[in-house]
C-alpha cells in the first residue's frame, strides 16, 4: 500500500518497506519515493528497488550518475573520479537466473570501500 510501512525480518536483522513517504538516509539527505521501495537493514547498505529501464536508458543513466573522468576499477564496475558513486553491471548480475538482468547504482561511502546505498535496477527488454 502507498505510504504505508511493513516490517519484516530476514537473517535476523529487521528491515523497513517504505513506499510513497519522504526518506532522511543516514547521511540526512532526503528524497521522496513515489514509485519504489527502499528497504532499510538495521545495519548496512540501504537497498532501493529502483524499478525497470531499458538497456540503453540504464547506460545513459549510469553515464550521468557516474559524471565525467570514472574509471573501470574491476571487470563491469565503473567508479565516479569523485570516489563517492558507483555502477555496477557484471556478467554476473546480466545473466543471473534468480533475479533477471539488472544493475546496480550504488553510493560509496567516505572510506571508498562501503556501499552506503545500492539501487537494483531491472533491465527490460
Amino acid at each position: 500500500m502507498q505510504g504505508q510501512t511493513d516490517r519484516f525480518l530476514r537473517r535476523g536483522a529487521e528491515n523497513s518497506i517504505i513506499r510513497g513517504q519522504t526518506v532522511t538516509l543516514r547521511d540526512g539527505r532526503t528524497f521522496k519515493t513515489p514509485d519504489m521501495m527502499i528497504a532499510i537493514p538495521a545495519a548496512g547498505t540501504i537497498n532501493v528497488m529502483g524499478g525497470e529501464l531499458t538497456e540503453a536508458a540504464a547506460l545513459a543513466n549510469a553515464e550521468e550518475w557516474l559524471g565525467p573522468g570514472y574509471t573501470e576499477i574491476a571487470p563491469g564496475v565503473y567508479r565516479s573520479a569523485d570516489n563517492l558513486r558507483q555502477f555496477r553491471m557484471t556478467n554476473k548480475d546480466l545473466l543471473d537466473p534468480a533475479q533477471g538482468p539488472h544493475v546496480h547504482f550504488e553510493a560509496i561511502g567516505p572510506d571508498g570501500r562501503v556501499r552506503i546505498e545500492n539501487s537494483h535496477v531491472k533491465l527490460k527488454p
